[in-house]
């Protein structure tokens, strides 16, 4: 599956809310750091996005019956931690999609419809990366869940309507 992504919004460099945060922070008596020099990258703080894209995916085990196209919009947020050149962090992201299928037959009295379709992505990450200028060089590792729904029906004779949702599991690596 391909897809395209994009952030439209860095908190870090938005700094929303700075106001009651300086307030709240003097208030407990928390202590600043000087601001870092125009040269040095400052990866620390929240981050959120939007993204979108397509996705395409075409099963080797259905003997070629399926070719899921469709589209994928969804978020991401996280934080980072920044120490000298070494960032970590966590980062999440949520994304429902639209990439589906169907086939439809007919034989001696019976009509059977198949629709296959991916509708919801999401996954968990934890990023340790090291900054060189203003690049940041990074990796992922985390978990994934997807949904994928397949939905069977069939008329005739004695009719039989069926219908399943598959979800799963794995890990996710990234960069």
């Amino acid at each position: 599956m391909l897809s395209g992504a994009w952030t439209v919004m860095n908190f870090d460099r938005v700094k929303l809310g700075l106001v009651s945060a300086v307030a709240s922070a003097a208030a407990f008596g928390l202590v600043f750091c000087a601001p870092a020099r125009a040269d040095d990258a400052n990866w620390a703080g929240f981050f959120a996005g939007i993204h979108g894209g397509g996705g395409y995916a075409n099963p080797d085990d259905d003997g070629g019956l399926f070719d899921l196209t469709g589209a994928i919009a969804g978020g991401q947020l996280g934080y980072n931690w920044q120490t000298g050149n070494t960032v970590f962090g966590f980062e999440g992201d949520v994304s429902w999609a639209n990439i589906n299928d169907q086939i439809s037959q007919s034989a001696f009295g019976f009509n059977q419809s198949v629709t296959i379709s991916q509708d919801l992505l999401v996954s968990a990450r934890i990023r340790f990366g090291y900054t060189y200028g203003p690049i940041l060089y990074y990796a992922t590792i985390g978990a994934a869940y997807s949904e994928l729904n397949l939905d069977l029906t069939v008329t005739g004779p004695g009719v039989n309507l069926s219908q399943s949702t598959r979800s799963d599991i794995g890990g996710v690596i990234g960069g």
